[in-house]
C-alpha cells in the first residue's frame, strides 16, 4: 500500500483529489494539508511514500517545500502537482527534488514505474495556477515553516 500525502491550498481540490486517489487499489491518503508548514508537520510525522505537492503552496511556494521534505524525509517520492506544466518551473520542481508531475487536468506524466500509475490520473480535476513561483528553497529550520506550539 502506498501512502500518500496531498498538499495543496484548494480545500476542495485536495478532498477530491484524495477521494480520487483513495479509491484507487494500493493508495492510501494519510493527510491532505493547505500549506507549508502543515505539510512539513504532516510529511515529518507520517513519512509517506508519496507526497503531492501543488507549486503555489503558501506561504513559501511548492519549490521550498518540495525542497525541505526531500531534506527532512530523504527518500520520499515528491510530485508536482500542477494545473498547468510550464517548464522552467518544472525544472525548478525538479531541481528542488520533484521526481515528476501530475496534472490536475487528470494525466500522470514523468512517473517511474515503480509509483504504480498507469499514466491514467484522477479525470476532471484542473485549476489553473497563478503566475508566481517561490524564489527558490528555503531552509528547512527557517520559521515560516515552523507551526506555533512545534
Amino acid at each position: 500500500m502506498q501512502r500518500i500525502v496531498i498538499a495543496d491550498p484548494n480545500e476542495l481540490l485536495s478532498l477530491r483529489m484524495s477521494g480520487l486517489v483513495s479509491r484507487a487499489d494500493g493508495f492510501d491518503v494519510v493527510g491532505t494539508a493547505p500549506d507549508c508548514s502543515t505539510a512539513l508537520e504532516l510529511v515529518r510525522r507520517t513519512h509517506p511514500d508519496v507526497v503531492l505537492v501543488d507549486l503555489f503552496m503558501p506561504p513559501l511556494g511548492g519549490v521550498a517545500l518540495i525542497a525541505a521534505i526531500n531534506y527532512a524525509v530523504p527518500g520520499t517520492r515528491v510530485f508536482v502537482l500542477v494545473g498547468e506544466a510550464r517548464e522552467a518551473t518544472l525544472q525548478a520542481a525538479y531541481a528542488a527534488g520533484a521526481l515528476g508531475f501530475v496534472t490536475k487536468n487528470g494525466s500522470v506524466q514523468h512517473v517511474p514505474p515503480d509509483l504504480g500509475w498507469s499514466g491514467a490520473g484522477p479525470a476532471g480535476v484542473s485549476r489553473v495556477p497563478t503566475p508566481r513561483v517561490a524564489a527558490g528553497p528555503a531552509s528547512v529550520n527557517d520559521d515560516r515553516f515552523t507551526t506555533a506550539g512545534a
